[in-house]
């Protein structure tokens, strides 16, 4: 097999039977995906939430695993996507990596996160669920705040699991109302 172009295609094989073998089929779906792609921007650890603006564009990274929010919308969460921390405080990242843009929130000192075709949302009280919606609101609206490096983001609505947080088991990130592991927020410099 050689590899040509990202795509699916479906590989059969059929051998004929003989008087010791039934005949015998086989089949197999290949998915060969395009290669990521390495972001030539620089991320840079916010250590302190009062210097975040409306228009910064952000990634959100589990605090103690080389993780970020991905591109990835599954049904009630979102995906972790590899990256790697640098020495300096920095983050190397592709375009699997959900880049955010700080936005206004519906209440004061609150901001939206953009994933650019919606807004991440806690979506509920009784479930651990965090969703991309096309109109803000306040379960989307987050307050930022940051302590030793730790982003804390809640989002404002009437939803109580609403703790942005990372899930190491699971591998995902979602909304909570405790527990699960910290995150970090890195913004691209200009």
């Amino acid at each position: 097999i050689t590899l040509v172009a990202a795509g699916t295609t479906n590989i059969s094989v059929t051998v004929a039977g003989d008087d010791t073998y039934n005949e015998g089929k086989g089949s197999y779906e290949l998915t060969v995906e395009d290669a990521p792609v390495v972001s030539t921007a620089t991320w840079s650890l916010v250590t302190d939430a009062s210097t975040l603006a409306e228009g910064d564009v952000i990634v959100i990274v589990a605090a103690g695993s080389n993780v970020a929010l991905s591109t990835t919308q599954n049904e009630n969460n979102r995906g972790q996507q590899e990256i790697t921390k640098n020495a300096n405080n920095t983050v190397t990242i592709d375009d699997k990596v959900q880049q955010l843009t700080l936005g206004a929130g519906t209440k004061t000192g609150t901001f939206s996160l953009s994933t650019g075709s919606g807004f991440l949302y806690a979506v509920s009280s009784s479930d651990n669920y965090l969703r991309t919606q096309t109109n803000l609101n306040d379960n989307g609206s987050w307050t930022i705040t940051i302590a030793s490096n730790v982003a804390t983001l809640k989002a404002n609505g009437t939803n109580t699991r609403n703790w942005l947080r990372y899930n190491s088991s699971n591998k995902i990130f979602s909304c909570y109302a405790s527990g699960q592991g910290d995150v970090q927020i890195y913004r691209m410099n200009d």
